[in-house]
């Protein structure tokens, strides 16, 4: 089909030219048209002078941003005004310049205590409903991926990046633009001449219901609790790496402190000053801890999905690729025009280079693997087998080889996954696993500090159950121990890791497109409207026990089964199909990282002068307490914690969060 000039073509168009997915409705019998425009024409005009390439990209721009301006102001007007409140904005903009992407989610969780659990905020002319209402947002979750789906731009920025899986997959196909007919000549000049002056680069490629059903038959049951109880022993190895490295901070932290503040005979006046110097504050010489965090979370994923027993196949900078391409999702997630489509900035190109690592990385684990398994190798008693290893088991166990017969069906399931489809997907195993358990300790350790009653019980907790193997450095002894459940043997520890998560849910948010007009609340939201969910003002709403806005743990444990039902809508997500398939293992890594190593300190708030920059909740990808700048001091010996607890002054929780409660 020909129009405006440019080749229409179905999804299975030449795949040899560069490619973007429309949405043209009313083009074939007024329904949905699902097509490709490629570009038919002098592909190489681009790289006749730079002088061309740089006049070409300017014009395309300012082409392509009137057409959007068009179409999304048309849009808009289709949209009721009266129907929810929402702050004021400016014109075109709207509450664009009002929002910090670094604090968006903290300007919407203040916006939703004020206008109420669903408003609106103008975008460049186009509305997002922000919702935090616990039965709207239920419903709405319930009904994916047949009327809500992730937006196309968390899912174009992740396919991008070549990290296409589980987490941005959807059930029905996805598109890159909503165009409307009347527009679609407009934008369709735009996009062509866009096209001239870039390299060409692959774009939006079709999503299938068979994606997301495929991947979550093969990702789910590794994730399975019996399972995650597999991997204590891996666990627990690093819950006691990760007290070696946090024993090692405690004394620096004490260092620092005694340089901040010398005792009496250690100040010596300068020649000449009537007064000696007797504080010595230098933030820059405070040692962060999050960083540890984030490299025990990091092997434990990492060994979890394919490296296992394949370490030295894993390079030391993996940690800070994974980092910058978080940095480099988060910046284009908020970013309104997709520069990086244009020209690569040196953050684009470092992030390109992590993902290219970590391909690398798992192509030579796998052949690594494959030949293991070829010569006949025999796996190491108690070898924990990995999500990649189960892809080259194809014939179930004989006898009461259980673990062979599980990783048979999974192989047998992952089978009908494309190799791209299964890097993708081990790769966002990564992506999710690390970053949200890393920074859940990190806002746990802020939490402890603000709230020493909470920190003295955990300590109790852990003291009067382990007894003397608080203190011990055996992987067996430990693993043997920990025969149970241990949300069960710890309640109150388990209270602290679901009080953290509701106070301070590293996944605050989601944002959701509706694929079909639909009711919202009583009124009517026309197809391609967008919802973003904020979870933790809608969790506060409908909290069913007192002091919603208190770090509580005793909650947990005090509330009734409905009750816990109700509050457990935190960093895992509301009950529905999607839920977080790798909860069971960031609830084994938290809550063996608390017992095993963060019990054996006592934490406490650096002091800082009243002009230090407070603590404050930024999002990178997901959401975590920045400026957490904690001392910690190492128990001597068991129930130190019930009696230092007397000497450590409450210190009142400086975050502001929301209209005047505590995340």
């Amino acid at each position: 089909m020909k129009f405006a000039g440019v080749t229409v073509l179905g999804e299975n168009g030449p795949k040899n030219k560069t490619c973007i997915y429309i949405r043209a409705h009313g083009l074939v019998n007024h329904n949905s048209y699902y097509s490709t425009i490629t570009m038919s024409f002098v592909p190489n005009l681009a790289s006749v002078t730079p002088n061309i390439t740089v006049a070409l990209g300017i014009v395309s721009l300012a082409t392509a941003a009137i057409a959007l301006l068009s179409y999304l102001r048309s849009f808009s007007k289709k949209q009721s005004k009266e129907v929810f409140p929402g702050p004021p904005g400016i014109p075109i903009l709207g509450n664009l310049l009002q929002i910090n992407p670094k604090d968006i989610i903290l300007q919407l969780e203040q916006w939703a205590w004020e206008y109420g659990p669903i408003f609106k905020i103008n975008m460049m002319g186009q509305e997002w409903l922000i919702v935090s209402d616990s039965n709207v947002i239920n419903q709405q979750l319930k009904e994916r991926p047949i009327r809500y789906s992730h937006s196309m731009k968390l899912i174009s920025v992740f396919q991008e990046l070549g990290m296409h899986g589980l987490l941005t997959a959807e059930g029905k196909f996805q598109n890159f633009l909503y165009i409307n007919s009347i527009h679609f000549e407009v934008l369709a000049i735009a996009v062509r001449i866009s096209l001239l002056t870039t390299h060409p680069r692959p774009f939006i490629h079709p999503i299938t219901g068979s994606d997301w059903k495929q991947s979550r038959r093969w990702i789910t049951p590794q994730f399975s609790p019996g399972r995650v109880a597999r991997s204590k022993s891996l666990v627990i190895h690093h819950a006691l790496i990760l007290r070696d490295r946090l024993n090692e901070h405690a004394k620096k932290h004490q260092i620092t402190y005694e340089k901040w503040f010398p005792k009496g005979e250690h100040v010596s006046s300068a020649v000449g000053k009537k007064h000696a110097d007797r504080v010595f504050y230098n933030p820059k010489e405070i040692s962060p801890v999050w960083s540890e965090f984030s490299d025990r979370t990091m092997a434990v994923i990492i060994n979890y999905a394919f490296a296992h027993g394949k370490d030295d196949l894993v390079p030391p900078d993996i940690v800070n690729g994974i980092q910058k391409v978080l940095a480099t999702i988060n910046h284009r997630l908020v970013t309104p025009v997709p520069t990086w489509r244009f020209y690569s900035t040196a953050s684009d190109r470092d992030a390109n280079k992590a993902v290219k690592l970590l391909n690398k990385v798992i192509d030579d684990i796998f052949e690594s693997i494959r030949k293991d398994k070829e010569n006949g190798e025999r796996k190491d008693e108690g070898h924990m087998n990995t999500l990649l290893e189960s892809l080259l088991y194809e014939k179930i166990g004989k006898g009461d080889d259980v673990e062979d017969a599980e990783l048979a069906r999974s192989a047998e399931k992952a089978s009908r996954l494309t190799l791209e489809q299964i890097k993708g997907n081990l790769i966002q195993v990564i992506i999710a696993g690390y970053d949200t358990t890393a920074n859940t300790m990190n806002n746990i350790l802020y939490a402890f500090a603000c709230n020493p009653t909470v920190q003295a019980r955990f300590h109790s907790e852990v003291d009067s159950i382990l007894g003397d193997l608080a203190v011990s450095t055996s992987t067996s002894d430990l693993t043997e121990f920990f025969h149970q459940d241990p949300t069960v043997q710890f309640p109150y520890t388990y209270g602290v890791m679901r009080e953290s998560m509701r106070l301070y849910p590293v996944v605050a948010s989601q944002m959701f497109e509706s694929n079909e007009d639909t009711v919202l609340d009583g009124h009517f939201m026309p197809k391609g409207t967008i919802t973003m969910h904020l979870y933790r003002p809608a969790s506060m709403r409908s909290c069913p026990t007192g002091d919603p806005f208190e770090f509580k743990p005793e909650r947990w444990i005090e509330c009734t089964d409905e009750e816990k039902k109700i509050m457990a809508q935190d960093a895992f997500g509301f009950v529905c199909p999607r839920i977080c398939p790798g909860r069971h293992l960031a609830t084994l890594q938290i809550m063996f990282y608390l017992i095993l190593s963060v019990s054996r300190f006592n934490v406490q708030l650096m002091p800082s002068p009243p002009s230090a920059t407070p603590a404050r909740e930024r999002r990178q990808f997901t959401s975590m307490i920045e400026g957490v700048n904690v001392r910690l001091v190492a128990l001597s010996c068991r129930h130190l914690s019930l009696s230092l607890s007397r000497f450590i002054p409450v210190i009142p929780l400086p975050l502001q969060i929301g209209d005047s409660k505590n995340k």
